[in-house]
């Protein structure tokens, strides 16, 4: 073959390798390469333009949400402590005309009593508080008034107690004196109850609001739970909440949720009565309102569901107070005039540690049924303040001996100077502490600590002192 052939023949070969790749596809020609470039280049710029908007819309969006949070913080900082409302006193009873679409939130009960029924009642209560009702009140109303019948049946009973007291305070400021109930939906009139957050009392203050208002809560005393103090309280966080909205729809709501939450609710609805606000409330403070309603309506036409009011408070007595200036516990008074620790408590329920921590610079109110009061004040003081005091109150300063001194014996061993005594002195627990190692640090055992210092338990609390007993 001739040389120049074979070199044709190599020379196709490479030409033909150089069409397909390893595989055995063919690669495409440099046209359709351009013709993809070109089409790929064309994507590229489309996909920048859709970029580009969608970062001026995320931009737009951010400067909007923004100024709706400068808005907010700026409205509530300005109208903190201005009225935004002004106006009459709504009428008595209006109909909601908007269910809530969440309405799935609320427990829906059913009754025999017709809405008609339910309508003239509640217009027929005479109240400054506009009453709303709709089927979220409906429920409400069945609720208490049906479904929860032993709890107002109790509670019905203990008012007797309490409403003259909401009611004379209420006055005192010229508030509508149904708000009186709303410590039923607060605390079920219980005045030590306490919730998860840590509101406290009849009126569920927490403590940031209880100081706020005035009221004392300190290692012994919490005025949370003293139902005048906390009254009291609650009437001027009321009164400066309806001052404020100038609806008392919304300052019952504000009571719950705060201040600052009904007008973010104002702000975002851009209208200023419940229903509008209501989906932009805390979910805790949907219900709020219409169960205010619910419970005034059950503690009001109780008779017509056949319920009875549970047994009175201290059996209907009246209670008297006397102002104490020297240190009490609830036990002494109970076993020297023979009165139940327990009406004590409720009636006192503010000394959280059955303690009245009086001394004639700091003087306290006692509280009990007329009965036993008269005989407080026949009984000679001291028999009642001296009764056991030693054994009931702690010390708040102790002062213990001197330890003795120590000096090695012979064989290197700790001795101590006893001059006689039955003991070494007083030890005070360190942290790591533990009874085995003070019994072995002072040449002891754990049972002669414990029997000399009456104690049950190995547990030993660090600052605490002990007797420490010869070996």
């Amino acid at each position: 073959m001739r040389k120049s052939t074979v070199t044709t023949i190599f020379l196709c070969l490479v030409l033909l390798s150089l069409s397909f790749d390893a595989e055995g596809r063919k690669r495409p020609s440099y046209k359709e390469l351009k013709d993809i470039n070109r089409t790929l280049a064309e994507n590229r710029d489309s996909l920048q333009k859709e970029l580009t908007a969608l970062n001026e819309q995320i931009a737009l969006l951010s400067s909007e949400n923004d100024s709706l949070k400068t808005a907010l913080s700026t409205t509530v900082d300005r109208l903190d402590d201005e009225r935004i409302f002004a106006g009459p006193v709504p009428d008595t009873l209006w109909m909601s005309g908007t269910e809530m679409e969440d309405s799935s939130e609320v427990e829906r009960f059913t009754s025999n009593v017709s809405d008609s029924v339910m309508v003239a009642r509640l217009a027929a209560l005479r109240t400054r508080v506009s009453l709303p009702y709709n089927s979220t009140v409906r429920s409400y109303i069945v609720k208490y008034s049906e479904r929860y019948s032993e709890g107002v049946s109790r509670m019905l009973g203990e008012s007797g107690y309490y409403f003259p007291i909401f009611e004379n305070i209420l006055s005192k400021y010229d508030l509508p004196l149904e708000l009186k109930y709303l410590p039923v939906i607060e605390s079920a009139l219980k005045t030590k109850a306490r919730s998860a957050s840590g509101a406290r009392g009849l009126w569920q203050f927490i403590y940031s609001a209880a100081k706020t208002y005035s009221l004392n809560v300190d290692s012994y005393v919490d005025e949370r739970m003293d139902t005048y103090k906390a009254t009291d309280a609650a009437a001027r966080y009321l009164k400066d909440s309806y001052e404020r909205f100038g609806d008392w729809a919304l300052a019952i709501a504000s009571y719950n949720c705060g201040p600052g939450s009904g007008l973010r609710a104002i702000k975002i609805a851009g209208k200023s009565d419940f229903w509008s606000i209501y989906p932009y409330l805390p979910s805790e403070t949907r219900g709020y309102l219409p169960a205010f309603v619910g419970a005034m309506y059950a503690m009001e036409y109780y008779r017509e569901y056949g319920i009875e009011p549970g047994p009175a408070l201290f059996d209907g007595e009246e209670v008297a107070g006397v102002t104490i200036d020297r240190r009490l516990h609830f036990n002494q008074l109970s076993e020297v005039l023979g009165i139940p620790v327990s009406v004590i408590e409720e009636l006192n329920s503010q000394y959280i540690h059955n303690i009245i921590p009086a001394d004639s610079q700091h003087k306290y109110t006692l509280l009990l049924p007329r009965s036993y009061m008269d005989r407080f004040e026949q009984e000679v003081p001291d028999s009642i303040y001296n009764y056991k005091a030693d054994e009931l109150f702690t010390k708040s300063v102790i002062i213990g001996r001197d330890q003795p001194a120590v000096k090695k014996t012979r064989k290197g061993k700790k001795s101590a100077k006893s001059g006689g005594s039955s003991k070494l002195g007083v030890y005070t627990v360190k942290a790591g502490d533990n009874l085995s190692r003070i019994a072995k640090q002072n040449g002891t055992t754990v049972e002669k600590i414990k029997k000399a210092n009456g104690m049950k338990s190995d547990v030993v609390i660090p600052g605490k002192k002990i007797v420490i007993p010869k070996k």
